[in-house]
């Protein structure tokens, strides 16, 4: 329960890391939109900027209940995160997220040398 309440922590790096993921992923089939391995990875980006916010949503729930409750941060969130619907909710993300990752490195990134304007 610890890792999740790490994750949980950690979601404004998660958004971060997705929102760039996104952008860099998103330029890259702009120049080449037929790359399969690309569009895996822009979906991978994605589910990775829903997790974030999901994140957030436990991460203010567990601040809440901290200031209300007087419990302390990691039993709120690991709380909110145990319950039956929430874990299956991050575990789901999380092996999406695995799953498309994988694809689209089995699919392949396709060509990174640039193409040449005007040729």
């Amino acid at each position: 329960m610890l890792f999740l309440v790490a994750i949980v922590r950690s979601h404004r790096a998660i958004l971060v890391l997705s929102t760039v993921g996104l952008g860099v992923c998103g330029s890259l089939v702009a120049d080449q939109p037929s790359t399969a391995g690309r569009w895996l990875l822009i979906g991978s980006f994605a589910v990775l900027l829903g997790l974030s916010d999901w994140c957030r949503h436990v991460d203010e729930f567990a601040r809440e209940l901290v200031r209300s409750a007087k419990v302390s941060y990691r039993q709120a969130a690991a709380d909110f995160v145990s319950t039956r619907r929430s874990l299956a909710s991050l575990v789901l993300a999380l092996a999406v997220w695995l799953a498309l990752l994988a694809a689209s490195l089995v699919a392949g990134l396709g060509s990174t040398t640039p193409t040449s304007v005007g040729a």
